[in-house]
């Protein structure tokens, strides 16, 4: 089974879109989705409305405040059970596809665990980064620290040191075939939303977050999810 964690916040019409074009793009795999919903009571109405097929479950981990993205992925990540897991956000579109080549890359690793980014129709994996990946438990516990994002960062960056963590493992590929569309504001893709502006100006403090964990070797100064 494969686990699917979505931290989603006041985009029931992206997050909706998102679970739908899970299952339509998944046929012949089991598929555990674990959203983690953020004061939005809104998209947990229209994530419970979906009816899945037999292979496909969702559940919700649901927060009356605003607990913040890295939090709420390690939240999914704990109630999760399948291997590998996908990190998810409520502005992503699965095309047809995508697991079968992402799965065919992981097995290309020796022993078959690892971290494979998507092709998020913006970066270049090989020579930029992966914005959204699918990672093997074993990669998360013993690459990772144990966690899927990391509290320090409010706005951006859990890309940017897990694919820093991916590389220096030596577990890193990116599947230009994994296509996985990022609908975001900054590439025109989209609107500016009111979650988009509130956490803007969290950008910069993110960053430097970044840079000093980056000069320290990324280190695991933090309790894990999972082991």
């Amino acid at each position: 089974m494969i686990s699917v964690l979505l931290a989603t916040t006041g985009r029931p019409d992206g997050a909706e879109a998102c679970v739908r074009s899970l299952i339509d793009t998944t046929d012949g795999h089991e598929i555990e989705i674990v959203a983690a919903i953020d004061d939005d009571l809104e998209t947990w109405n229209r994530l419970a409305a979906i009816q899945p097929r037999q292979e496909v479950s969702i559940r919700v981990n649901f927060a009356y405040d605003y607990r913040g993205s890295s939090k709420a992925w390690n939240d999914a990540l704990r109630l999760s059970t399948g291997d590998p897991v996908v990190l998810a956000a409520d502005d992503l579109e699965f095309q047809p596809g995508w697991l079968d080549a992402a799965l065919s890359t992981l097995s290309e690793f020796e022993g078959g665990w690892g971290f494979v980014g998507f092709n998020d129709g913006h970066w270049n994996g090989d020579t930029d980064f992966s914005t959204h990946y699918l990672m093997s438990r074993r990669f998360i516990a013993e690459h990772m620290g144990g966690v899927v994002a990391w509290d320090c960062y409010k706005h951006s960056f859990n890309d940017r040191e897990a694919n820093a963590r991916a590389r220096r493992a030596g577990r890193y590929a990116w599947c230009e075939n994994a296509r996985v569309t990022h609908n975001h504001w900054i590439f025109g893709d989209r609107a500016q939303d009111g979650t988009d502006t509130r956490l803007l100006g969290l950008h910069p403090v993110s960053e430097r977050a970044f840079l000093y964990r980056e000069a320290q070797g990324f280190p695991d100064d933090f309790e894990p999810v999972i082991t």
